[in-house]
Parts: C-alpha cells; structure tokens; sequence
C-alpha cells in the first residue's frame, strides 16, 4: 500500500504540472483528456513470467497551438495506467513442472509518468506521439515486485469525430528498471483503442464587418446672391467610365439645380486611381467626365454650359493603397467654371 500511495502522489503531482499552462494560455491553445484501452504484451524477461493481459491508462494533457492552426503541434500529458497480466505456474521459468501446489496467479501493476506529446494534423486526422518519464509498482507479489523509475514511448493517429472528441489507436514500448526474477528489466507493449475529449476546436472569429461605401466626393458650392447651389460629384467602378445606377440620383438632382440655374456653368473633372499605366488612366479620366457631361445633356442641360477636363491620377482624395481609398478617387467632381 505504501508503494501504490507513493505511485499515486508522484502521478498527481506529474497531472498538476502539465495542467498548470492552462492559467496563462487555455484559451489559446487545447486541453484533452481521455483514456487508452488495449492490450498489453510482456517481452524480454517478462513474458517468461507472464502472459498478455488488458491494461487501461486514462490521461490529460495541453497542446499550446489551436488545433486549427494546421501545423504541427507540441504540448505535454501526464498518464496514469492499470493493468493485469495472467500468470501460467504450472511450469518453471527454465522449462519443468511446476512442484506440486503451484497456482495460477495473476500479476497486476500501476505504470505513471509525463513528458512532452506533439501532434500533426492531417485534415481530419491527427498523428501523434509521445515520450513518458515515470515509474511502476506492483500491485501484489509477482515479477513486477517493486516501486522503479522507467519510461514509455508511443504514437498513434485518432480521428475528430466533432470539434470535441477524437478516436483512434495508439502503440506503445515501455521499460522499467527493475529485475525480473533476477533475468532482466520489466519490459512490455500496449496497443488498443483511444478516446479523447478535448476543449474543442476554437470558434473562428467572425469576419469584419464589410468596410462602409465610400464618401462621395468633395461637394462644390455655387454662391449666388440670393443662394447657395450644391453640385455633388459621382464615383465609378473600377476601370470603367459607365455612370451607375447610385450616380443616377445625384445627376438628376444636379440637372434640376442647372436648370433652377440657366446661367450657370460648370467643368466635369474626371480622375482615376493609380491602378494600370498613367497614359490610360488620363485617357480614361476624360471618358468618366465625358460620360457625366452626356448624362447631364440628355437630361436637358445645354451642352455649351458643360466644359470636360481630365486628370488622371494625379490628383487623388485618398490613398491608393487600400481597396476603400481606390473606390474615392474613381470619380467625377463637378465644378462651377471661372
């Protein structure tokens, strides 16, 4: 009993340590827990000792990446295990007959330890593996007799059922320093089933809101002696000089002002982001303000009170590093003429 206390403190405290990050990075990264169900194989002097048995080994631990980051992830875990391995009496261990009063008896021992586990996901798998540093006890009178230290090194691969739980397989190797009926060190393998829950995959955060439309552009005031006229500009999509159908409105409220005002007159200035060669952007500042002047005429201003000017890209009202800044200087401002 004092070993198994003295096996279940050391495994406690090795649990502790690998769920302390959680403090400062749970959110980050994953917490899990599960268990590994399978079957154990004694080897090397062992198996002259014992037979194949069952074993389960529940276990928690922390990745420090989020799963869906895609790359390979590293953490820690700390596993505590139980498992039973029939015992055959009814020979010697060199081969005779076992003296007469022999029994079969079962052996059963406690393996623990915690180490550093990386994974690599695959899309809707994961391979892992691990390196354990710990001990075992034996549980009753057997080949596995003391308290020792050892270690135990696997892999496996599960499979994300939801964002939560994961199942699969695993193998592993352990080896622990205490002799065997004086032969040789207590060596086994596992291999079986795992569940694993985990904190879950994070929530992608929502997208940012689409950016707000663009101001129009800068309004131009007429004075007059008895009012002011506004006169706002319109915008265009990209590479094109084809009036839209948010412009409509402005022109239409700009043609009844020139109409209120007969006298008036006014210059159509094109202009154009800095995408593309600047000989084609002028070119294509003159057409925007060509195709303003034909709207404005067909909707009953005379032709001669509109005059075009172009300038390209040479005078923006916005960066032109950004998608927004690009969207304010496709534009047509109009101007009252001097």
């Amino acid at each position: 009993m004092k070993r198994l206390a003295t096996a279940l403190a050391t495994a406690v405290i090795g649990v502790s340590l690998v769920g302390a990050p959680q403090q400062s990075s749970a959110m980050d990264g994953e917490l899990f827990g599960g268990a590994d169900i399978g079957v154990t194989v004694p080897t090397n002097a062992l198996d002259r000792a014992a037979d194949e048995g069952g074993s389960f080994s529940p276990f928690v631990g922390y990745m420090f990446f989020p799963p869906e980051d895609r790359r390979i992830n590293v953490g820690a875990i700390g596993q505590i295990g139980f498992f039973g391995l029939s015992r055959d009496l009814t020979t010697t261990t060199d081969g005779g007959r076992c003296p007469n009063g022999c029994r079969n008896k079962n052996t059963w021992a406690l393996p623990f330890g915690a180490g550093p586990r990386v994974s690599l996901p695959i899309d809707e798998f994961e391979l892992n593996g691990k390196v354990l540093i710990g001990g075992i006890t034996g549980l009753n009178s057997g080949p596995i007799s003391d308290t020792s230290w050892g270690w135990t090194t696997g892999g496996g691969i599960d499979y994300w059922v939801d964002d939560n739980w994961k199942v699969g397989a695993f193998g592993e190797f352990s080896r622990f320093y205490q002799r065997v009926r004086g032969i040789g060190d207590v060596r086994y393998v596992n291999a079986g089933i795992r569940v694993t829950a985990t904190s879950g995959k994070p929530v992608p955060e929502a997208p940012p809101p689409p950016p707000p439309p663009p101001p129009p552009p800068a309004e131009t005031v007429i004075p007059t002696p008895t009012k002011r006229i506004t006169l706002r500009g319109v915008n265009f999509d990209f590479d094109k000089a084809t009036i839209r159908g948010d412009a409509r409105v402005i022109l239409d409220e700009a043609i009844r002002i020139l109409q209120d005002e007969g006298e008036v007159a006014i210059v159509a200035e094109g202009h154009t982001d800095a995408t593309g060669p600047e000989a084609y952007n002028q070119t294509l500042s003159v057409r925007r303000a060509n195709a303003v002047r034909d709207y404005l005429v067909e909707g009953g201003v005379p032709a001669s009170r509109i005059s075009v000017e172009g300038f390209g890209e040479t005078k923006p009202v916005a960066t032109n590093s950004t998608k927004d800044g690009r969207a304010q200087n496709r534009r047509v401002e109009l101007r009252v003429a001097d």
